[in-house]
């Protein structure tokens, strides 16, 4: 009979039924930073002039962070 070490000395097991389940994109859809959104509205209501760097920093999660949907497209 084969000797068992202990889960706390052999690490966690690695089999499939052990592995997490995957967990969902949460980069995809509707999900748009709503406290970046909620403070900046309230940013240019308190100070109107952050309005410009308000629109600039959407601009650039739009442009640079947020997935355009063709990530598995090549260009060859």
């Amino acid at each position: 009979m084969p000797i068992r070490m202990d889960k706390d000395q052999n690490g966690p097991e690695r089999r499939p039924e052990n592995q997490p389940k995957p967990q969902p994109d949460r980069r995809r859809g509707s999900n748009f930073p709503l406290g970046t959104v909620l403070l900046g509205i309230l940013a240019v209501i308190v100070k109107p002039k952050l309005l410009v760097p308000v629109l600039l920093i959407l601009a650039g999660y739009f442009i640079f962070i947020h997935p355009s949907g063709n990530e598995g497209m090549d260009s060859t």
